[in-house]
């Protein structure tokens, strides 16, 4: 899966003191009436292309999580042309996605693609909306217990949570007690979940009248597991999200200037350092710049 947090739009409008101009053509939006997973035609807004593409090119569509990077099938050498067939679409795109094709002299596309996969890396999740189906987590450990008062709490492994769809405890293979999720109070910093009241679903898969027994309840020392679908992430990303994907950006693009990595660069009177002195970590101020920014959306190892 491949996820872009910004477009060449969104760099463009953020000033990084870098050339990026060779590294992009037709930077442009999806047109028409949007397009819909599986088509092998790309409309684009008027004024169409402003370069010739030929078999093969990439063309790279910027939609978020559902970003992704398709092929051209036929040349096309006509200027202008608001119509690019192409291989088949994994997703469906609104009219006004923004798309684009590598540069003369290299690719901003693949610049950004990276950068938002750093991103990930360094937050240990991606950051969009996105839903989880049936997770585990161990029973008894720091992500998930049952306290003294009979009351289930847990971490799941993504965040921000915004809602809980369905929750169950196994400590038997193959038996699985189901619960009410809509027990489940979400803290305010919406990382941990408590299920104060262990609610049942009936067989019929309504809910039960009655709150189940204590004595019922998995003991807070035997060992299972505890099943979650949720719902997690963030919408819209938050700006400082995207200056830290600008900033990532930015530390592949500086890589021309800075071929070899060295952390000085002296040109007649002008002298860069691009890292602090004394720093042995290999990381350009960017990079961390955009690390202290990433800091509070990084998932806690426990």
């Amino acid at each position: 899966m491949t996820s872009a947090y910004i477009s060449p739009f969104d760099f463009a409008r953020n000033p990084s003191g870098l050339e990026y101009l060779s590294l992009v053509n037709n930077m442009t939006r999806i047109g028409g009436s949007g397009v819909i997973a599986g088509a092998t035609t790309l409309n684009i807004i008027t004024p169409g292309l402003t370069t010739t593409l030929n078999r093969y090119d990439a063309i790279y569509i910027f939609d978020g999580l559902n970003s992704e990077t398709i092929a051209v099938t036929s040349v096309i050498d006509t200027l202008g042309v608001e119509t690019v067939n192409c291989t088949p679409l994994a997703y469906s795109h609104f009219v006004g996605t923004p798309i684009c094709t590598d540069g003369n002299l290299g690719s901003l596309a693949i610049a950004i693609f990276s950068a938002s996969q750093y991103l990930e890396t360094i937050c240990k999740q991606n950051l969009f909306l996105t839903p989880y189906t049936n997770e585990m987590l161990a029973l008894p450990t720091m992500r998930a217990a049952i306290d003294n008062q009979y009351a289930l709490h847990f971490r799941p492994r993504h965040w921000p949570i915004t809602s809980v769809s369905s929750i169950s405890i196994t400590t038997v293979p193959g038996n699985a007690i189901a619960y009410d999720p809509t027990q489940i109070f979400i803290d305010s910093d919406k990382q941990i979940c408590s299920l104060i009241n262990m609610l049942p679903l009936s067989s019929g898969s309504s809910f039960s009248s009655q709150y189940y027994p204590t004595w019922s309840i998995p003991s807070r020392i035997k060992e299972g597991t505890v099943t979650i679908s949720y719902i997690s992430g963030f919408s819209p990303i938050p700006y400082d999200v995207l200056e830290a994907t600008n900033l990532l950006t930015s530390d592949i693009l500086a890589k021309r200037q800075n071929p070899v990595g060295a952390p000085e660069i002296s040109s007649g009177g002008r002298h860069i350092s691009s890292v602090l002195r004394g720093d042995n970590a290999g990381e350009s101020l960017l990079f961390k710049r955009a690390k202290k920014i990433l800091d509070n959306y990084t998932v806690q190892t426990f």
